[in-house]
């Protein structure tokens, strides 16, 4: 398959900050071949040119719904299980006692029956369907009060027909889209925004097969996406299930950078790491909690404090406009072809009042923090005031350990403000390794 190749990447350790947003890092890449989308597939008729609003260039979308179709086909197990299969009762989860449902766990595999089937549901549930350009906001979906029940009077089993209305945000996802197409030669920027509208509108149509799945009792109780589904955010579970991990919030990147046309090099600067949260993610939890729109977790997800996540290549995502990528690797590899790889993870920790407190940077598998401590803005390991914890050395696989377990002696202490003051130049020694061997790369 023709394309790109990587020449340098690099990360450097920038700031340390307390929000997502400004993690800190910034992505540089110098790429070379990069070619303009060559998506040859045909757009599904969930995203024909009827259900968009006059607001939108519906030309200027193609290559965005051509992509968001693939994601659709890909993802085609998850709308089976929701538009197809028997809803079980879990019982009551969360401290409101909320009754829950679970659809059945996606299947690997579809037969080209169960193919057919799904996408006779998809397309009849989505006849209503209306696509909205919003000026305030990121997209969200909306089903009307009063669905009318003989728009799809074509499915069975007890479907109902629903009229849910899905708002694109204008802000944070089309107009930097349009101002991209703008820009003939900027590619990056035209497939980066292509990229993230495409994911949206396959984690809305998600939230809209459970509405239509479930009509008036959206509102009474809670859905699951099988055993192995951590939340009831079905969009989130959705990419997940797409991508290995969820993406970033789509206002985070407010300026991805440009794609400057050379002849020996092109360099494209992102402000923001390319990243994929590992899902459950407490960040995203919190911050449906603050806006009053939370979801449900199961209990062991709801214990989770740290939130990891890692980057990828701008290429990662390139490969995804070129027909060849769907017609010779996503046959062979399956959805693994669109997760995000795992190179070099960054986590979260927690301050003493459960706040985000800020990063630290590790190799997955190599290190972490042990559990009761965070690191600060500084990356000083520090203990969780308040608590009072035995280190956890499991996680430490690199050397300094024995020193760490000498100078701590294994033991219950009382709550440390500053864990460095007694175990400073371990953890400086430590802090250094990871730091050259991941970061200073000149």
């Amino acid at each position: 398959m023709a394309g790109p190749q990587l020449r340098r990447q690099d990360f450097r350790l920038h700031d340390y900050c307390s929000h997502e947003q400004h993690s800190g890092f910034l992505q540089r890449e110098v790429l070379s071949g990069l070619v303009p989308s060559n998506l040859n597939n045909d757009v599904h008729p969930v995203f024909d040119r009827t259900r968009f609003s006059m607001a939108f260039d519906y030309d200027k979308l193609k290559p965005t719904l051509m992509l968001a179709s693939h994601f659709l086909e890909t993802a085609l197990p998850i709308f089976h299980s929701i538009l197809c299969g028997r809803l079980s009762r879990i019982g009551q989860v969360g401290k409101a006692k909320t009754d829950c449902y679970s659809f059945p766990d996606p299947l690997t595999n579809l037969t080209d029956c169960q193919k057919t089937a799904t996408y006779r549901r998809i397309e009849a549930f989505s006849i209503p369907l209306r696509f909205y350009l919003e000026t305030t906001g990121n997209a969200t979906w909306h089903g009307l009060p009063a669905p009318d029940k003989n728009s799809c009077d074509t499915l069975s089993t007890g479907l109902a027909g629903c009229a849910p209305k899905i708002w694109i945000s204008g802000s944070n996802l089309y107009d930097p889209l349009v101002e991209a197409l703008a820009a003939e030669d900027d590619i990056v920027q035209q497939q980066y925004w292509s990229f993230k509208l495409a994911i949206t509108l396959v984690h809305e149509l998600s939230h809209a097969a459970v509405f239509a799945a479930t009509t008036d009792a959206i509102d009474k109780y809670e859905y699951f996406l099988g055993d192995h589904g951590k939340s009831t955010e079905m969009g989130f579970e959705t990419e997940a299930w797409l991508f290995g991990g969820v993406t970033p919030n789509h206002s985070v990147e407010t300026d991805c950078g440009t794609y400057q046309c050379a002849e020996t090099g092109k360099i494209s600067e992102f402000n923001y790491m390319i990243t994929a949260h590992e899902y459950h993610c407490p960040l995203k939890a919190k911050s449906y909690q603050q806006s009053s729109v939370p979801y449900l977790l199961r209990e062991k997800d709801g214990k989770k404090t740290a939130a990891t996540f890692w980057n990828t290549s701008f290429l990662h995502i390139h490969q995804m406009f070129q027909d060849a990528f769907w017609k010779d690797v996503v046959p062979f590899q399956g959805r693994k072809a669109l997760f995000f790889e795992r190179h070099t993870s960054l986590q979260y920790g927690r301050d003493a009042q459960n706040e985000v407190a800020s990063l630290w940077s590790h190799a997955v598998d190599s290190i972490a923090i042990p559990h009761g401590y965070y690191a600060d803005r500084r990356g000083l390991i520090r203990w969780k005031v308040g608590e009072t914890n035995e280190v956890d050395l499991s996680n430490l696989s690199i050397r300094g350990e024995k020193m760490f377990a000498a100078e701590m002696g294994n033991a219950k202490r009382k709550p440390t403000e500053d864990l460095a003051t007694k175990t400073g130049e371990v953890w400086r020694t430590l802090l250094t390794k990871v730091r050259e061997k991941f970061f200073d790369h000149g």
